[in-house]
């Protein structure tokens, strides 16, 4: 995605309500799946060498394995889904969440990129924010119920990170999730086209060949070529 793109998305968001956003993430139309990969099967898979490497699990590009675990956790919370396991999926009656299209691989990459990488501090103290608060409550925060989850992400939106707000952390994250779970799988989310399959969407030519203008090499970032 274009820097220009990204912006102005990020702005779109960022003007959004107030009001607590993920609960609106289940509800899109559930279109019935094929096992073969949406991408393969429209012919725009990009090389191999050319996609972000697939993690899953912390610690990161950028993150680090409590960011990572953490961040997670709260973005399946903004987009929660039904667990899909791995090498599954999305069907009529499924949902898949943030947590199924690897959202948060998708971001740990994009930090490593202009303009994303000017988040990083915003996301890691809203990291250490919701495990703090979690901690007191005996548990790392992606080891709690979802109502807990959501209380304390609820907590954070309403309150401080230093100079600056919850809610913006919450609208950027958001922001962040949605990119992951249904932009191209060559930059690291949207596992095997997800996002895509549980809203009936094909993807046409063109498509991305490599990102960011580049070669991903094995820790998503580019070897050479423009911005994200």
């Amino acid at each position: 995605m274009a820097a220009m793109e990204r912006r102005r998305f990020l702005r779109f968001v960022a003007a959004a309500a107030t009001t607590p956003l993920w609960s609106q993430g289940a509800g899109c139309a559930k279109k019935s799946a094929k096992k073969q990969s949406i991408l393969a099967k429209a012919g725009l898979a990009a090389p191999r060498r050319c996609r972000v490497k697939p993690r899953n699990k912390g610690p990161g590009r950028v993150l680090d394995a409590k960011q990572w675990a953490t961040l997670e956790a709260a973005c399946e919370r903004l987009y929660p889904g039904d667990g899909l396991s791995a090498g599954s999926s999305a069907s009529a009656g499924s949902s898949v969440g943030a947590r199924d299209a690897k959202v948060i691989n998708f971001i740990d990459a994009q930090l490593t990129q202009p303009p994303v990488t000017s988040f990083t501090p915003l996301l890691q103290l809203g990291a250490m924010q919701l495990d703090r608060l979690a901690r007191k409550e005996g548990k790392p925060y992606a080891q709690l119920t979802p109502p807990r989850q959501d209380a304390l992400l609820l907590r954070v939106q309403r309150g401080r990170l230093g100079r600056y707000s919850g809610q913006r952390f919450v609208r950027i994250l958001l922001a962040l999730t949605l990119e992951g779970l249904f932009g191209d799988p060559i930059y690291g989310g949207n596992r095997d086209g997800v996002g895509w399959k549980s809203i009936g969407f094909s993807p046409q030519r063109p498509a991305p060949r490599c990102p960011w203008g580049g070669v991903a090499d094995d820790r998503g970032a580019p070897t050479k070529g423009g911005g994200a």
